[in-house]
């Protein structure tokens, strides 16, 4: 493996990465909009999506780093299919 490649790129948050003052005032809108809907929102429902994974690189990443349930969570399913 190259040193390129061992180098962190430190524009893009990782898992495991703490989260800067910056990044926690980036992710309340995506905080604001789950309390809002009541569950974890998708993409395409943030009209802050492209810059949050301009900093995030992944969805899976902004709600990892935003501490809410997974999208994937048994019950989030369930209320997403609620709403529809």
């Amino acid at each position: 493996m190259s040193y390129a490649h061992k180098q962190k790129d430190n524009s893009c948050w990782q898992p495991g990465d703490e989260l800067t003052q910056q990044d926690k005032e980036l992710l309340q809108c995506v905080i604001t909009l789950a309390e809002k809907l009541g569950r974890t929102p998708i993409k395409s429902e943030c009209k802050e999506a492209a810059k949050l994974k301009a900093r995030f690189r992944t969805w899976h990443n902004v709600i990892l780093a935003s501490g809410l349930p997974p999208l994937t969570d048994k019950n989030q399913i369930q209320l997403r299919n609620e709403k529809k």
